[in-house]
């Protein structure tokens, strides 16, 4: 009886271990394969546009169509490298100016123009102008806290309507955080934190599974002893 009992625990645990082995391996692959599928659906998306003007009868060759494919994106790159240097003149600046503002003209587009211009600033911006930095806010109740970012001073009617200082904060929604909400938050009640917003940004996409290394100082100024893992 007690051998009978010995060999069921012994396959429990077998079980045990090979959905934990799963499980480890599924975390370890499902990110390199959804990372590959993204890097190939924009390699093909990219270059789909520019094949099309191809004969068919010169890309019966599978290598000869991802040359053609290889060279179409390497030409989008060196055009974006252009833009990207005229964005830096004055006189790009101006031009590039000019064309937002017609953009902004026209109904719908301008809304989905601005929002992903400002969420393409906060990823790969240089000048961080969209999110100035990480806060912890006191959110939805007491002793409860979320990560946000703070993007401005409260300004004009909403900054009048109130005795204190308020300061606009977008907390993004976990693991996507280009949707989210804007909260306007008293200055005095926001936590700033020393992390930067692309450590930030790990966070939130990984659910809290990332967290910034920096040991950073507690409400009464003293140092914080715990160190997080990046």
């Amino acid at each position: 009886m007690v051998e009978l009992e010995s060999r069921g625990d012994t396959a429990v645990s077998i079980r045990w271990r090979l959905r934990n082995y799963f499980f480890t391996g599924l975390l370890v692959v499902l990110p390199l394969l959804i990372a590959v599928f993204i890097i190939w659906w924009l390699f093909s998306a990219s270059t789909n546009l520019f094949i099309r003007f191809i004969p068919e009868g010169h890309l019966e060759s599978t290598a000869v169509r991802f040359l053609v494919r290889v060279l179409t994106l390497a030409v989008l790159m060196v055009l974006v490298v252009i833009v990207g240097a005229v964005a830096h003149n004055v006189m790009g600046r101006k031009v590039i100016s000019l064309g937002e503002k017609i953009l902004a003209r026209i109904p719908v587009f301008n809304k989905i123009y601005i929002a992903v211009k400002q969420i393409g600033e906060a990823f790969i911006g240089t000048d961080k102008t969209v999110f100035q930095n990480v806060v912890m806010v006191e959110y939805p109740r007491k002793d409860l806290f979320v990560i946000g970012f703070q993007t401005a001073e409260s300004r004009g009617e909403i900054q009048g309507k109130t005795a204190e200082t308020m300061v606009n904060v977008f907390v993004p929604t976990s693991p996507n955080p280009t949707s989210g909400m804007l909260i306007i938050v008293p200055k005095n009640e926001i936590i700033a934190l020393d992390m930067s917003v692309e450590e930030g940004m790990k966070m939130v996409i990984s659910g809290g599974t990332i967290v910034s290394e920096k040991i950073g100082r507690g409400a009464n100024g003293s140092q914080d002893g715990r160190q997080l893992s990046l």
